[in-house]
């Protein structure tokens, strides 16, 4: 159960204290997910008569309660009330963009987000950039990203996420080089309770393959497993490459004896490097590339090998040409909108004094 701070002086109207009381209770209800019972000491709280900043507070905690449940219209109701009591209410305006992102609304989630910037906090940026990489905007996207970097104002989780939306940036300009980068980057700064890290753990895997790195990949795929059992495409993508390697161990085995028959066929030297390359072992292609040299100046070195040999060394190669296209992998699917933020109101430990104008500050 985590302490809870409060640094404003007791009220001294039995309504207001009871106000304030049911509000704490609220706030640690839904910071265990216990959003029915929040909802009604939220509403419980309203009715007891708060004062207006405590009020503002209820409405915007309330709205992140029902996204918690889906219950969109009710959270856009409150979001709404709270934004007809204090128009610049920048925290209200964020929770009221990630509501209407998750619903798709991305011209009036980018509408909200840009109202919100007047809060001393970046995560605005990154979720308004989201919302112009869904419309398109690109160039507005990546600016957005790199003025919440530059801001500072947030931790290194969030700075993950937005090295992560500049590599799928990248990734949708078709630079796979600068994607991968920005991903592991922000698989760097994700710490393992990180609960956006598996998403970053699938894209590396994923570019890891494009870059014949599938070692890394099988590591990647296997590690986001065992943060989350439950993240289908890392499933799908581990289950695929522990297939892929089957295979491979298969053909190196065919292989190795073809090669006891004939040691000097380029043509099935070649071959085995390339199963060694997927495969990861390196001392393998190293011994095959010395070998290859003599290979070369060797009589039978381009004989041709028997019916049978020759066709399996077809079905070799067209196999390996099939698990060397990138339309055959278990791309990831796009990532979900992140709608943890919703879920899970400010609470009082994570507050301090509103100012006099009950404006867009953190209460």
């Amino acid at each position: 159960m985590p302490v809870i701070y409060d640094f404003n002086p007791p009220p001294t109207d039995p309504r207001q204290r009871l106000a304030r009381e049911l509000h704490s209770r609220a706030c640690r209800a839904a910071n265990w997910k216990g959003y029915a019972k929040a909802l009604r000491q939220f509403t419980e709280a309203l009715a007891a008569g708060p004062d207006f900043h405590l009020t503002l507070r209820i409405l915007d905690q309330r709205a992140h309660s029902y996204c918690g449940v889906g219950q969109w219209a009710q959270a856009q109701a409150d979001w709404e009330s709270l934004l007809r009591l204090d128009p610049d209410h920048s925290w209200a305006w964020h929770g009221f963009g990630r509501m209407r992102a998750c619903v798709g609304a991305w011209d009036e989630a980018e509408e909200a987000y840009t109202r919100a910037m007047s809060g001393p906090y970046g995560m605005a940026y990154i979720d308004r950039a989201v919302a112009r990489r869904a419309l398109g905007n690109q160039v507005g996207a990546e600016t957005d990203c790199r003025q919440a970097l530059d801001s500072g104002a947030f931790g290194t989780e969030d700075q993950a996420w937005a090295h992560f939306q500049l590599g799928l940036l990248a990734l949708d300009k078709g630079d796979r080089a600068t994607a991968l980068a920005a991903c592991e980057v922000a698989l760097a700064l994700s710490p393992e309770y990180d609960y956006r890290r598996p998403q970053y753990l699938v894209r590396c895997g994923w570019l890891y393959l494009g870059q014949v790195r599938w070692p890394a990949a099988r590591d990647a795929y296997a590690e986001a497993c065992q943060l989350d059992g439950h993240c289908a495409d890392a499933r799908r993508s581990l289950d695929w490459l522990m297939q892929q390697e089957r295979i491979l161990a298969e053909w190196d085995t065919e292989l190795t004896v073809l090669l006891t028959d004939k040691p000097h066929d380029v043509v099935v030297r070649i071959m085995h490097m390339r199963v060694a390359l997927l495969r990861g072992c390196h001392s393998e292609l190293l011994t095959d590339l010395d070998n290859l040299e003599a290979d070369l100046h060797h009589d039978n070195a381009l004989s041709a090998p028997a019916a049978a040999g020759m066709s399996r060394l077809q079905a070799i190669d067209q196999g390996w040409r099939n698990m060397m296209n990138p339309n055959s992998w278990p791309e990831p699917n796009p990532p979900l909108y992140d709608r943890v933020g919703l879920e899970r109101p400010r609470d009082l430990e994570d507050t301090i004094p509103s100012g006099p104008s009950g404006s867009g500050d953190k209460e």
